[in-house]
């Protein structure tokens, strides 16, 4: 049996951690509330010192993590979904990012795949065109007199980005919705920023 320094209580020796063959003064549940505290004052160094840990025993802290995963499979879940639901913004933005990065990769495969699924569901397609046309009139106007503009060859659609200079696949971006044929041609990264930002 051994006193905690802590909370004063007797306790076995299993409840106290044994640094270099010594027994530490306080006992591990002390200990717990000592760091957690610790944690909440100082997140920066807190954050810094689990990067450090991590970095030094990656493998060790994956295979532990993974280990935890499997055997709290609804509690990383529920995890998972929080931190979706509080950083809305950066899982929106990564999932951009990505989307950027396997179009401007494989632009040609996806272009072809688009076009697969718009033969094969022409009924939500055109579902997709009637609500678009029902919701933004002048969005769908200006879209397909571009459109149209672009298979006649009055405007031709570049492969790089007006913006980033960013080379993939560039779609239109209408200012003014009643200038149809005055496009600003973005890839898709800056095509979003724009309409985030207006």
């Amino acid at each position: 049996m051994k006193k905690c320094s802590l909370c004063k209580e007797s306790k076995e020796l299993e409840c106290f951690t044994t640094k270099s063959g010594n027994v530490t003064a306080k006992c591990k549940e002390c200990l717990s509330k000592l760091q957690k505290e610790w944690k909440k004052k100082n997140p920066d160094k807190a954050k810094k010192i689990k990067q450090r840990e991590y970095q030094k025993n990656k493998e060790r802290c994956d295979k532990s993590n993974n280990k935890w995963v499997e055997e709290n499979r609804e509690r990383s879940n529920e995890i998972k979904r929080n931190w979706k639901k509080r950083n809305r913004e950066k899982v929106l933005e990564q999932s951009r990012d990505y989307a950027n990065k396997r179009y401007a990769e494989n632009t040609e495969r996806e272009l072809k795949r688009n076009k697969e699924w718009i033969k094969n569901n022409p009924e939500k397609q055109k579902e997709s065109e009637r609500k678009t046309k029902a919701k933004y009139p002048e969005k769908y106007k200006a879209r397909i007199k571009s459109r149209d503009a672009l298979k006649r060859g009055e405007i031709v659609r570049p492969t790089i980005c007006s913006r980033c200079n960013e080379e993939g696949y560039i779609e239109g971006h209408h200012y003014d919705y009643n200038k149809p044929l005055d496009v600003i041609w973005l890839c898709k990264k800056c095509h979003a920023k724009e309409h985030k930002k207006n």
